[in-house]
């Protein structure tokens, strides 16, 4: 059975970090799984489907955050283009699993137009 501290560990971590590198952040803080191995984002997928923890992704659209799809149609363009802007480095992401899946914040400056000197 899993320690109580180890899941909510994992839980606190989930907020920040994908089950890759909650994982890493449990081996770096001493924790290990029930066998005694080091974490890897299996077991921490396991441990929070199991557990009923929300992952990244949730946590994330709890805060606001929207799909590529959600923002285009925000900003009248194609999810295609928020891909390109964010590649680009014109638009913020954050990565909720460890594919380089992202949401994005709803209120970002438009990449299009340039910011006015005031």
């Amino acid at each position: 059975m899993t320690a109580p501290s180890t899941l909510e560990a994992i839980d606190r971590l989930l907020v920040e970090y994908t089950d890759a590198h909650v994982a890493e952040q449990l081996n770096q803080q001493g924790y290990r799984t029930f066998d005694g191995l080091l974490f890897e984002s299996m077991h921490v997928s396991q441990l929070r489907r199991h557990h009923g923890l929300a992952d990244r992704y949730a946590h994330l659209r709890v805060q606001g955050m929207l799909t590529a799809e959600e923002l285009a149609h925000r900003r009248g363009v194609t999810a295609q283009t928020i891909w390109r802007w964010y590649r680009q480095g014109r638009i913020a992401g954050m990565c909720y699993n460890d594919r380089g899946s992202c949401l994005f914040p709803p209120l970002q400056e438009d990449p299009q137009r340039p910011t006015e000197l005031k």
